[in-house]
C-alpha cells in the first residue's frame, strides 16, 4: 500500500515552510554548471536500489534512459521504494544513504540538480505512485504502463525558460559511454535512446578473477541521426582494495588497466579523469583509470585535494598499485607498456602524488622491471642495455661476473625509439645509465675471457666487428684467443702480435683456429690489422731478433733453415712494400755469416759491411785485413736467392767507393785557380768542402801486390784493371763547393785515381810493377775503356801521338785504319770526312795509296764561306698558313700518346747493339781550348744571351747559358776559336743551331754576305770594324749587329713571320771574329 503522500506533505510543511520553493530553486536547481548531472544521480540510485535486491537477484538488471520532446523516462529493476525513500526524494538533507558509505546515490542534494530541467518529477516504483512538487511535497499522480518490477522516472520538460533542455539532455546521454558504468558493481546493461534521433546500448560482463582483480567486458552499439553505426568491445582488468571509514565499510578504492582486444596487451590511456563512481573533471595523468568513494563537492563535480579522508583514500591507492603491479607480474604481464602508464612525471600539489614517489620506491625495491629473456629484476641489478646484440652476448652469469655481484639486463623496450619517456625515467629517476659495447669492455679481464667457451668468443667477436669507432681500444683489449687458450692484445697495424692460422706451422702467436670458422669473427679479426703470417713476417718476428747481435751463436743446422727462411720469403713478396719491409730489416741485422778476408776469423755481419766472395774479389782482398767476405762454406749463402738479397741490401760486388772531407788536398792558390777555371771568378763568400773519394782496401792492395809471385801480381793487376772497369764514372771524380751568392762547385780527379796513377801496379811481361805512365796499354792485353785511359794515364802509343799530332781521338783513329784495311770506307766518304794528314797516316798503316780531293773537304773552305753557309739571305718555304694540330687531336696515331705503352714495352727488349759513328773528335789539347774560350766568353757576356740579355739560375744556383759554335767544329777551318762561338739563351740557341738566320746590314737592312769579308768589298768585317761602340750601365764597351730570323710561329695559330734583333759584341770578342773571318 503506498505511503501516506499527505502527511508527508504536512510533516514537510513545518519543516521548511510555505516559501521552500523559492529557496530550493536557488540552493539547489541552479547550484550544477552542468545541469545534466543528474542523469549520474539516477545511475547511482539504480546502482544502489539493484543492489539492496541482494547478490541472490536473478532479475533484470538493466537501467534505460528514453527522451522525447517534452519528456525523460528513466527507469531501472532496482528495489522498488519504500517510505523512507518517498522521504528521502523529498526531503532535503535527507539522504537515506546516511551512515551508509557503500551507498552512492540514495536521493541526496545531487538528485535535487533535475528540478533545472522540471518542476514535478514523477516516481513510479511499486506501489507507489507520486509526483513531486516545488521539492518537498509529494502529489499522486495516475499510474503508468510498466514492468512491476520496474522503477520509472518521469522527467516533463519544456520549462519557459529553458527552451534547448531536450537538446541538453540528449548530447549528455550520448556521452553514456563504457566508462559510465565500468566502476558500478549491479548494472549490467545500459541503454538510451532520443526519439527520432540517436541511440546506445551497452552491457558489461564481469568475471571475478581472484579477491583483488576482475575482468570486465563491455560491449555496445551506439546509432546516430543518420544511421551511421559504431560498436564498442572494450577489455579492463579491474583491481580492488576493501576501504574503511572507522570500522564501517566505505566502498573500494580501485585502478583499470585497458586491455588492448588486438594485441591482448594492457594499453596505456591517453586520457585520464578521476571516477568516484563516474568520471569527475579530475585529469589524473596516469595511463589507467582510479576510481574511489572520495568526497566531492556539494554539486559532485569536483573533489577536494586536502581533505583528510581523501588523502587516505590516495594511501589506499598506494597500496592497490603496488598490489596490482605484483599481480601483473606474477601473470607475466608486466611490460613496459604497463610502466609506461605508472606516474613517470611527478605535479607538485596534485593531490595523486603520492604514486609518483611510491612507484619510484616499488620499482627500486621490488622486482617489477622486466628482465631481457623473461622475469623482473629491482633497479639495483638491472642493467640497461644499448642494443638487442648486446643483450644477447651476455647472460646474467656473466654480468655477474663481470660486475662482481648479480646484475641482470632490462627489457629491450627500453629503449630511445620504443619508449623515451620510461627510459628517460630510469636513467634520471632510477639513475640508471646505459651501458655500452665501451664500457662492457672495460669490465672484461683476461681471466673472464679465458674462461668463456670457443662458441661464446666467436659470438663476441662477431657483435666487437660492428664496434668499428672502438678499433683502436680493441687493439689494446686480451681479446685475441691463442691455440693454448692463453689471451693476447692484437697490437696495431704496424706492430701485430697475433696472426691468423695457416697450413703452415710458423713461430707467431697464432689465433685458435676454431675461431676463425665464422665469416663475422674472421672479419672482426681481420679489421684489428690481424691477418695471415707470410714468410716477410715470419723473417721479421722470429728470426731477426736472434741476428741483432754479430757475436749471437747459431748452430749450423738452425742457420741453413733461417737462411731458408729469409730466401723464401724474398721469393714470396709480391709487393713492392712487402719486399721493401724485408729488405730494411735485413739490411739492419747481422745475418751474413762472413770471414776475414785475410786471416779467417768468421763473424756474423750486416750486409752492407759486406763484399760477395767472387773469384776476383777474393783473389784482390786475399792479402788485406778487415775486410768481410761472404763465407761460402755455407753452402746455403751461396744460391742466386741469396745474392741478389745481399745485392739489395748493400752487399758489394766491387769496390766500395768512400766519400770524405779532404781539405788538405788543395792549396789556397790551387782552389783559387780552380774557381776561375769553372766560373771565371775566383771570388767566394766561403768555402762549403771539398770532398773527395777512396776506394775501401785499395791502399792495402797496391802496397801489398809488391810481395806476390809473378803470376799473383798479373791476376790482381788485371783484376783490378777489370773492378775498375766495372765502377760507375761518376766515383772517379771529386767535388769543391763554395757559396758565392749560390752555391758552385768544380769536380776533380778523386783521390784514389792520383794513388793508381803513382803506384806500381801494373805487372808487366818481364815480372815487373810498373806505374801506368811506364807501359803502353796496348801492351797489356786489357780490355779497353776510352773514359778510364783518360784517368790511368798509360803510356802513350804510336797511333795516340799521330792522334794527339792530329787532333784526332785515338780511338777512332784505329777504327779508322781497321776499317779502311777491311774496305768498309769509300773513297768519297774518305775524301770528305778525313784530314790529309790522317789519310797518310793510314796509307802508311794499310800500305794502301788514298786519292785525297781535299778541295771537297769542309776543312779546305775558309771561315767567312763556312759563316755565310750558316745564314738564311732569305726564308725558305715560308709559308703564310698558320701552324695547326693534327685534325683528330690527341687521338690520332700523330699523337705520341698512340705508342706510349708499345714504346715503354720495346725500351726494355731487343739486344745490345754498339753504334760507330764517324764524327770530327778534336784532340785533348784541343778540347783544353775550347773550354778555356767558352771561359772566355762567360766572362764577356756573365753568361747573358748575347741577343736577348736573358739568363736563369739553375738548380744548383749558377746562372746558365749556352756557348754555341757558331759554325760546326772541324779541323781546317780554325773553327775552334774564340771568335767562332756565341752566349746564348735556350730560345737563341735553338734559332742558331737549327733556324734560318742572317746578319743584316744596320743601314740597308739588306742580309750580308759573309763570304764577302774583305772590307773594301763592304762585307761583314767592315760592318764589325767600322760599327759604332756603345757603352753599358758597367762602363762596358761593345757593339751591335742587326740579326733576322725567318719563319718564326709566335703562338698557336699565328702565320709564318720574320723577327728582327740585335746581337751584341764586345771588342775583345770582336777582335777575335774580325781575326778569324780574315783567316
Amino acid at each position: 500500500m503506498p505511503v501516506d503522500y499527505e502527511k508527508i506533505c504536512e510533516e514537510n510543511l513545518d519543516r521548511y515552510g510555505w516559501d521552500i520553493e523559492r529557496v530550493a530553486q536557488m540552493a539547489f536547481a541552479d547550484s550544477y554548471a552542468d545541469r545534466t548531472h543528474f542523469i549520474f544521480e539516477l545511475l547511482q540510485n539504480a546502482e544502489d536500489a539493484i543492489g539492496r535486491r541482494g547478490d541472490s537477484w536473478a532479475g533484470d538488471r538493466t537501467v534505460s534512459f528514453s527522451l522525447s520532446q517534452d519528456l525523460l523516462r528513466v527507469g531501472h529493476y532496482g528495489a522498488p521504494f519504500n517510505e523512507n525513500d518517498v522521504r528521502g526524494i523529498c526531503g532535503i538533507g535527507e539522504s537515506t544513504k546516511s551512515g551508509d558509505y557503500t551507498t552512492i546515490g540514495r536521493f541526496g542534494i545531487g538528485f535535487k540538480s533535475v528540478y533545472a530541467f522540471t518542476e514535478h518529477p514523477e516516481v513510479h516504483s511499486g506501489s507507489e505512485e507520486f509526483a513531486i512538487e516545488s521539492f518537498v511535497w509529494p502529489k499522486p499522480t495516475a499510474p503508468i504502463d510498466r514492468d512491476n518490477q520496474e522503477t520509472v522516472f518521469l522527467i516533463p520538460l519544456g520549462r519557459d525558460s529553458r527552451v534547448d533542455d531536450n537538446d541538453k539532455i540528449a548530447d549528455a546521454l550520448a556521452e553514456l559511454d563504457v566508462r559510465s558504468f565500468l566502476f558500478l558493481r549491479q548494472i549490467e546493461e545500459l541503454r538510451w535512446e532520443v526519439e527520432g534521433c540517436d541511440s546506445g546500448h551497452y552491457l558489461r560482463e564481469v568475471k571475478i578473477l581472484d579477491e583483488i582483480a576482475r575482468r570486465v567486458n563491455v560491449i555496445g552499439h551506439v546509432e546516430d541521426l543518420v544511421g551511421d553505426e559504431t560498436d564498442v568491445n572494450e577489455e579492463w582488468i579491474v583491481f580492488s582494495r576493501r576501504v574503511l571509514h572507522g570500522d564501517k565499510d566505505a566502498g573500494h578504492v580501485e585502478l583499470a588497466f585497458y586491455v588492448d582486444r588486438d594485441t591482448g596487451e594492457i594499453s596505456e590511456l591517453t586520457e585520464s579523469k578521476l571516477v568516484v563512481h563516474f568520471p569527475t573533471v579530475l585529469e589524473t595523468r596516469l595511463g589507467f583509470l582510479v576510481q574511489g568513494p572520495y568526497r566531492t563537492t556539494p554539486n559532485r563535480d569536483n573533489v577536494p585535494p586536502d581533505d583528510k579522508w581523501n588523502q587516505h583514500l590516495v594511501n589506499e591507492t598506494c597500496v592497490l598499485l603496488r598490489d596490482a603491479l605484483s599481480w601483473l607480474r606474477d601473470r607475466q604481464l608486466l611490460d613496459a607498456t604497463v610502466l609506461r602508464c605508472l606516474p613517470l612525471e611527478s605535479f607538485p600539489g596534485n593531490m595523486l602524488a603520492p604514486l609518483f614517489s611510491e612507484t619510484r620506491q616499488l620499482l627500486s625495491t621490488e622486482p617489477l622491471l622486466p628482465k631481457f629473456g623473461g622475469g623482473y629484476i629491482t633497479a639495483d641489478r638491472a642493467l640497461m642495455g644499448d642494443s638487442e646484440a648486446i643483450r644477447r652476448l651476455l647472460s646474467d652469469e656473466q654480468l655477474s661476473e663481470l660486475w662482481g655481484r648479480p646484475k641482470s639486463w632490462l627489457s629491450g623496450d627500453f629503449t630511445v625509439d620504443r619508449n623515451p619517456e620510461l627510459r628517460r625515467y630510469l636513467m634520471s629517476e632510477l639513475e640508471f645509465s646505459e651501458t655500452t659495447a665501451e664500457s662492457i669492455l672495460r669490465e672484461m679481464r683476461p681471466e673472464f675471457l679465458e674462461s668463456q667457451s670457443d662458441d661464446w668468443m666467436i659470438r663476441l667477436y662477431e657483435f666487437l666487428g660492428t664496434q668499428r669507432a672502438l678499433r683502436s681500444q680493441l687493439q689494446r683489449l686480451p681479446l685475441i684467443r691463442l691455440d693454448d687458450d692463453t689471451h693476447i692484445a692484437a697490437g696495431n697495424d704496424s706492430q701485430p702480435k697475433v696472426y691468423l692460422p695457416t697450413e703452415n706451422r710458423t713461430d707467431f702467436p697464432t689465433v685458435k683456429k676454431a675461431l676463425c670458422i665464422s665469416p663475422g669473427a674472421l672479419n672482426f679479426l681481420e679489421s684489428l690489422g690481424i691477418k695471415e703470417p707470410d714468410l716477410v713476417d715470419d723473417v721479421i718476428a722470429n728470426l731477426m731478433p736472434k741476428y741483432e747481435d754479430a757475436d749471437s751463436v747459431i748452430g749450423i743446422e738452425e742457420y741453413e733453415s733461417d737462411i731458408s727462411r729469409i730466401s723464401n720469403a724474398f721469393r714470396s713478396a709480391d709487393s713492392y712494400s712487402q719486399r721493401q719491409r724485408l729488405l730494411d730489416v735485413l739490411t739492419s741485422n747481422s745475418w751474413v755469416m762472413t770471414s776475414d778476408s785475410g786471416h779467417g776469423t768468421k763473424r756474423h755481419s750486416k750486409p752492407s759491411d759486406v763484399y760477395l766472395a767472387t773469384h776476383r774479389l777474393t783473389i784482390l782482398f786475399s792479402k788485406v785485413s778487415g775486410v768481410r767476405l761472404v763465407d761460402e762454406e755455407y753452402e746455403c749463402l751461396k744460391s742466386d736467392t741469396v745474392r741478389s738479397i745481399l745485392i739489395e741490401c748493400g752487399a758489394a760486388s766491387n769496390f766500395r767507393p768512400i766519400q770524405f772531407e779532404n781539405e788538405a788536398r788543395f792549396s789556397d792558390a790551387e782552389r783559387q785557380d780552380m774557381r776561375i777555371r769553372s766560373h771565371s771568378d775566383e771570388r767566394l763568400s766561403y768555402e762549403m768542402g771539398v770532398y773527395d773519394r777512396k776506394l775501401e782496401a785499395l791502399e792495402d792492395i797496391l802496397s801489398g801486390i809488391s810481395g806476390l809471385e809473378f803470376d799473383s801480381k798479373s791476376q790482381i793487376s788485371s783484376f783490378l784493371w777489370e773492378a775498375l772497369n766495372e765502377l760507375d764514372r761518376k766515383y772517379f771524380e771529386g767535388e769543391y763547393k763554395w757559396s758565392y751568392y749560390s752555391v758552385r762547385s768544380c769536380s776533380f780527379d778523386a783521390s784514389f785515381v792520383d794513388l793508381l796513377n803513382r803506384s806500381v801496379w801494373i805487372a808487366t811481361e818481364d815480372g815487373k810493377l810498373k806505374r801506368p805512365n811506364e807501359v803502353e796499354f796496348n801492351e797489356l792485353g786489357w780490355h779497353p775503356n776510352e773514359f778510364l785511359q783518360t784517368k790511368i794515364k798509360f803510356k802513350s802509343s804510336d797511333i795516340e801521338n799521330v792522334a794527339k799530332k792530329h787532333g784526332v781521338d785515338p780511338g777512332l783513329l784505329d777504327q779508322i785504319v781497321k776499317r779502311f784495311a777491311s774496305g768498309e770506307l769509300t773513297e768519297h766518304d774518305w775524301n770528305t770526312a778525313f784530314p790529309a794528314t790522317t789519310v797518310a797516316y793510314v796509307e802508311n798503316e794499310t800500305g794502301t795509296h788514298v786519292e785525297s780531293n781535299a778541295s771537297e773537304r769542309p776543312g779546305s773552305n775558309s771561315y767567312a764561306q763556312s759563316l755565310s753557309d750558316a745564314m738564311t739571305p732569305s726564308p725558305i718555304d715560308a709559308s703564310d698558313s698558320p701552324v695547326v694540330m693534327p685534325s683528330g687531336g690527341p687521338k690520332t696515331a700523330e699523337s705520341a700518346k698512340h705508342d706510349t705503352q708499345s714504346s715503354l714495352s720495346h725500351g726494355r727488349q731487343g739486344r745490345r747493339v754498339t753504334r760507330e759513328v764517324t764524327r770530327f773528335a778534336p784532340s785533348a789539347a784541343s778540347r783544353g781550348l775550347d773550354e778555356k774560350f767558352k771561359n772566355m766568353l762567360s766572362g764577356d757576356y756573365g753568361r747573358r744571351c748575347q741577343i736577348c740579355g736573358r739568363t736563369f739560375r739553375t738548380r744548383k744556383g749558377d746562372l746558365q747559358a749556352f756557348a754555341d759554335h757558331v759554325v760546326a767544329p772541324s779541323e781546317s777551318t780554325g773553327t775552334n776559336h774564340f771568335g767562332n762561338l756565341m752566349s746564348l739563351c735556350g730560345w737563341h740557341y735553338a734559332l742558331i743551331s737549327y733556324g734560318q738566320w742572317v746578319l743584316l746590314d744596320p743601314v740597308t737592312e739588306e742580309p750580308i754576305d759573309a763570304a764577302h769579308s774583305d772590307p773594301d768589298a763592304g762585307g761583314i768585317v767592315k760592318l764589325l770594324e767600322k760599327a759604332e761602340t756603345e757603352f753599358d750601365n758597367d762602363g762596358y764597351q761593345f757593339i751591335t749587329l742587326p740579326i733576322r730570323f725567318w719563319n718564326i710561329y709566335s703562338n698557336w695559330r699565328s702565320d709564318a713571320e720574320h723577327i728582327d734583333g740585335e746581337i751584341r759584341f764586345t771588342l775583345p770578342h770582336r777582335t777575335y771574329l774580325v781575326e778569324l773571318l780574315k783567316t
